[in-house]
């Protein structure tokens, strides 16, 4: 059934305001632009001489103009200042009381409606008929837009209901614009390195942080295939983290380097995500180059360090060697000297005074082996007490046995003595120049006698022999390891560090 008259004309006209208002918010690009191109549109198309726009300020609890038009044969230069200047709380003016109740509203004639403080600049700018309307966003007012007219107009409950729409339209293009300016200063203004790349290799959109790191222009960047950009070392298992994104896996901390304009190559680490319906890639990088400077800093530091103790280790071991071998060698020298001062003088020959392997040939007199004690105490010197004590009681059992025994206390004879540390162990090794022996020829001794220890004494006795005869069983226990070589007449005895 075809429409009356004054409904087909109503319904033309809605579809016009409608449509003039989506193209003026599809033609602007920012808020501020769509706000005056919207006053415009709809001015024009429904005969209205001004309009002005709204805005919540939440923090401050009023709105605040932002946007005003009128025809230009009209002067309201005075009645817009005004509305620039001058703030509305909830309920106060026209765009107070729709922000207070969220529906729109209409004055026949806001010069004598008492909830209208702009009346003065009103009257003397010829404005009269008004209606206002709430921009909403998910029930919440955010703004208000505002119309005036010469004319005294009454309520048009049609144009109301039709003008609530096209603010629903604003407001959803406010909201959807805010959010799209508040991603663009993100994406801005962030000191990561955002860009858009596509499946084919190319960037699509770059930040500002991409000219910041690398010197070049966002047009040099998009120009040319994002791999020719990488260094040659890391361009497979780009390709390859590249792959992945095109069969719909996510980059964590991938790490490749990026050639900058000015030739240097900077460290870049990627996070990165697909959207393959629209084969793009959307990707963070950041520039770690400082740190990768700083962590190859570091162990070369750590590097250098460990060498430089391993020097300073060789140094003080070498630096140890040869103040024990002075040392040594000054022992070796007092024991010369107290021989030499002594009535029957006899040379000690140094074979080897390294610290580590001392070897002497000492004459078989007493006084040299009593002054070669300190020798063998200075060798243990870092050594307890208790195994300085018992090294040095068996040393010198066994040295004077050698002197007495196989040198027959003749100075022109020689004991020779080794001495050989370790970490783990001491090795003593003393050899006399006597024939040799056989234990069961040793009657004298108490090693002989396991069965009676003592029987050696009534021996001794009866050879005229001095007291004691307990020495090799002595040695023998406190020592670790005790070896003879009865050719030889040798003996050497171990003792075990911990």
């Amino acid at each position: 059934m075809p429409l009356d008259a004054p409904r087909a004309a109503h319904a033309e006209r809605r579809l016009t305001v409608e449509y003039v208002a989506a193209r003026a918010l599809a033609e602007s690009t920012t808020l501020a632009e769509a706000g005056g191109r919207v006053l415009r549109a709809i001015c024009e198309t429904l005969g209205w001489d001004h309009g002005g726009l709204w805005h919540v300020d939440a923090s401050a609890g009023v709105l605040r103009c932002k946007d005003t038009w009128h025809r230009p044969a009209i002067d309201l230069a005075e009645f817009e200042a005004t509305s620039r200047r001058i703030t509305f709380t909830r309920g106060v003016g026209l765009p107070g009381r729709v922000w207070a109740s969220g529906e729109p509203a209409w004055v026949p004639d806001v010069v004598e409606d008492a909830n209208f403080p702009r009346a003065g600049g009103a009257r003397r700018g010829g404005l009269h008929g008004a209606f206002a309307l709430p921009l909403l966003i998910r029930g919440n007012v955010v703004g208000v837009m505002e119309f005036f007219s010469r004319d005294i107009r009454e309520p048009d409950e049609y144009l109301l209901g039709m003008l609530t729409r096209v603010g629903a339209q604003v407001g959803a293009f406010i909201e959807r614009r805010r959010v799209e300016e508040e991603l663009d200063r993100f994406f801005t203004l962030s000191l990561d390195l955002l860009c858009v790349a596509g499946f084919d290799g190319y960037f699509k959109r770059l930040n500002p942080a991409w000219e910041r790191v690398l010197g070049y222009t966002s047009d040099e960047l998009l120009a040319r295939p994002y791999l020719e950009f990488v260094h040659p070392d890391d361009r497979a298992q780009t390709t390859t983290e590249a792959d992945k994104l095109s069969g719909g896996g996510q980059v964590l901390a991938f790490e490749n380097r990026y050639r900058a304009k000015d030739g240097a190559y900077r460290w870049l680490e990627w996070a990165a995500v697909p959207y393959p319906s629209e084969q793009t890639i959307y990707a963070a990088a950041r520039d770690i180059t400082e740190r990768k400077d700083a962590q190859a800093t570091i162990a070369r530091y750590s590097r250098d360090l460990v060498a430089a103790r391993q020097a300073q280790a060789e140094d003080a071991s070498r630096l140890a060697r040869l103040v024990s071998e002075l040392e040594v060698r000054n022992l070796l020298n007092v024991a010369r000297d107290a021989l030499q001062a002594s009535d029957a003088p006899a040379a000690i020959e140094v074979i080897s005074a390294r610290p580590d392997w001392v070897e002497l040939l000492i004459p078989c007199t007493r006084e040299a082996a009593e002054q070669i004690q300190p020798v063998v105490a200075r060798l243990g010197a870092d050594l307890p007490a208790d195994v300085i004590d018992t090294v040095s009681d068996a040393f010198r059992e066994l040295l004077l046995n050698a002197v007495e025994w196989g040198g027959q206390l003749d100075p022109t004879r020689k004991v020779r003595v080794s001495c050989v540390r370790t970490n783990r162990v001491l090795i003593y090794r003393i050899a006399d120049p006597g024939p040799g022996f056989q234990l069961k020829d040793l009657d004298h001794a108490a090693i002989a006698h396991p069965e009676d220890p003592i029987e050696h004494v009534r021996i001794r006795e009866e050879k005229g022999l001095r007291p004691g005869g307990f020495g090799i069983l002595l040695v023998r226990a406190k020592v670790d390891e005790l070896v003879y070589n009865e050719k030889q007449n040798e003996v050497i005895f171990v003792k075990y560090l911990n």
